[in-house]
Formats: structure tokens, sequence, C-alpha cells
């Protein structure tokens, strides 16, 4: 990598998208590295599903699920020329997330999902609302009215039991709070 990296530096005067993008996977490359996974750049020339990947960066630092962003840029470094489906990837990090019990983190990856609209972004979204840990019931009730307008027909009833759960919740709260008053 480091030869590559001298034999770009010799041409950096020029800049055409041709060089841009072997910076690119060069840089997608040591990002990789730094996350302690080694692959061949042949077989990453040719993976089309990076899945894989983003669970052996997982399981080498349980940490490694903070750094979501990071992973998604790697990828696009990696394979700019490739529709990259982030929903999947964004879904394994918030599973470890959640596993981690960081809501806070897997929160704002749904947030991340909501903002492109699918199915695993509602699973995700549904999964952080139906952790009993969880207690934000602001974030609770934001990310059940996503689902509501988003999730697929199977999901539904789950979703509105979930709603008037939170409501009911909120009501309850509600009155004894009022009624300490």
């Amino acid at each position: 990598m480091e030869v590559a990296q001298k034999c770009l530096d010799l041409v950096s005067g020029e800049e055409s998208p041709v060089l841009q993008k072997y910076h690119d996977i060069l840089s997608g490359l040591l990002m990789l590295r730094d996350f302690g996974v080694s692959i061949l750049p042949i077989v990453l020339r040719n993976t089309t599903n990076f899945l894989p990947i983003v669970q052996k960066i997982l399981q080498i630092d349980g940490k490694n699920y903070k750094n979501a962003r990071k992973i998604l840029r790697m990828i696009r470094l990696l394979r700019p020329d490739l529709e990259v489906k982030e929903a999947p990837i964004l879904t394994l990090i918030a599973d470890e997330a959640l596993k981690t019990k960081d809501f806070d983190y897997c929160l704002s990856i749904c947030e991340l999902m909501m903002e492109r609209p699918s199915t695993e972004a509602c699973k995700v979204c549904l999964h952080l609302v139906n952790t009993e840990d969880f207690a934000d019931l602001t974030a609770k009730a934001k990310l059940s009215a996503f689902c509501v307008n988003y999730c697929d027909d199977d999901l539904i009833e789950d979703m509105i039991f979930q709603r008037l759960t939170l409501i009911s919740y909120c009501c309850d709260y509600c009155y004894l709070v009022l009624k300490t008053l």
C-alpha cells in the first residue's frame, strides 16, 4: 500500500477522475486496515456484498459500531462504481448498538435510516421501540410515528399496538403527575 501511495504521489500534480478514483480506493483500503481487516484489493474489487466485511469489522472490535459513517464512507471509497445499499449495513450496526444497550447511538442510526424510508428502517425502529430498557418516550413516539407511516402490512399491527401502549403509558403518567399537584 505504501508503494501504491508513492506511485500516486509521483503524479500528484495532475488532477483527473481516474487518479482520484485510485486515491479513493487507497484511502478506503487504509480505512479497512484501520478497522483491523485485511482483504486483498482484487477481492474488494469484485465484492458487491459488503455485509460480511461489516460483520467482520464489528466482530474484531465491539466498539466499531460507533463508526457507522466511517464504515459507509469506506465502502463508497472502495467501490465508487457501486450503488451501496445502506439499510442492511445500518441494520447490522444498529443491532450491535442494541446488543451493547447503546440506545442513543441506535437512535442516531434510526434517525439516519429514517431519512431514506425502507422496510429495514422500520424494522430497526420497531426493534428499538420494543426494547423495554429504552425509556425515551419522545423518541419512541417519533419512531413509532415513522413506522406507522412506512412499515409493511405485516408489521402494522405490532406498530399500532406499540403506539397505543405508549399513549396509554403517557396518559397514566400525566394522570399521576396531575394527581400529585
